[in-house]
């Protein structure tokens, strides 16, 4: 396989930090920086925004990065498909828009399962009004953790160039250099759409990881599949522990290693609270601070912080 030339992607641009050194490669797309999407990533998003049909029965997996995405698209296929088998092969990046084209989605069987973490205006407008949109949200201190070492893992390609601190001081909260938008962005428009839309519907990342029963109760109700048996629920519950998904998506995961370090997995950790192991005191603090404000005059972050006010 040819090496990807990144600077001669359309949209490539060197992302720079106040002090002018650079901090990652990304594409530009929306008004906005992503990741290092390669083979004319903007063209393919432009048809796909323009051109997108919808149909019955599509579902949007709509979240933040590091926020359960992967994890989620297995426990949804096995709702749709009725079967608690972990597919080997297949893998959310085969559903995630960044990475596809209009006519693999027009390909796709029914029910079709898409995956994406683009902000509204850089989607078809048909996809998020007629699709059933699952929201994985994450705490936003173990989101900035899982995002970073992500990051770091790439060997090619977004080449992110500083350190956690310079991460979380210049490039989190600023939504200028943040890598799609912000998390208080994103979470705060998804978290409305949660409250005023019905086919919109929040799946709390710690949540899943306590109570995973109830929440593919939950979701499987959602998606119109309210009848499962306890047995295939708890099935789905026990296949897609963490641990058990790591193992047996090594094969899907195969494609990771053009990009990404040898032995990086999507499925790095699947713990809440790992926060506490990287955040400093003083960063603990700062980030504490801008989120105090932050919420001050966005009800929807407000919401979300209260739910994670004993951790």
């Amino acid at each position: 396989m040819e090496p990807v030339d990144w600077e001669a992607e359309p949209g490539f641009i060197r992302a720079q930090l106040p002090n002018g050194d650079e901090y990652c490669s990304g594409i530009q797309y929306d008004g906005r920086i992503l990741p290092s999407f390669e083979n004319g990533c903007v063209a393919r998003l432009h048809e796909i925004r323009e051109k997108f049909e919808s149909q019955e029965g599509d579902v949007l997996i709509y979240g933040y990065m590091k926020s359960g995405t992967h994890w989620l698209w297995e426990i949804i296929r096995m709702i749709l498909e009725e079967d608690s088998s972990v597919s080997e092969k297949g893998s959310k990046m085969d559903s995630f828009i960044e990475c596809i084209s209009l006519e693999d989605i027009k390909a796709f069987s029914k029910p079709r399962i898409l995956s994406s973490h683009l902000l509204p205006t850089g989607l078809p407008s048909e996809l998020l009004k007629n699709s059933k949109v699952v929201v994985p949200i994450r705490h936003p201190k173990d989101t900035a953790v899982s995002l970073f070492c992500h990051l770091q893992a790439e060997k090619k390609g977004t080449e992110l160039r500083c350190d956690w601190n310079t991460f979380l001081r210049d490039v989190w909260f600023n939504k200028d250099l943040a890598l799609y938008a912000t998390w208080t962005e994103f979470t705060s428009y998804v978290w409305n759409m949660c409250s005023v839309k019905d086919n919109f519907h929040p799946v709390i990342y710690e949540q899943l990881l306590e109570e995973p029963v109830e929440m593919i109760r939950d979701l499987a109700k959602f998606l119109g599949k309210d009848k499962l048996s306890d047995k295939l629920v708890q099935d789905i519950a026990d296949a897609t522990r963490f641990g058990s998904m790591k193992t047996k998506k090594v094969c899907s995961e195969k494609p990771l290693e053009k990009t990404f370090y040898s032995g990086y997995s999507m499925f790095r950790k699947g713990i809440k609270g790992e926060w506490r192991d990287k955040f400093t005191q003083e960063q603990n603090v700062e980030f504490d601070k801008k989120m105090k404000e932050i919420s001050s005059h966005d009800e929807n972050i407000h919401q979300v912080m209260m739910l994670y006010e004993d951790n």
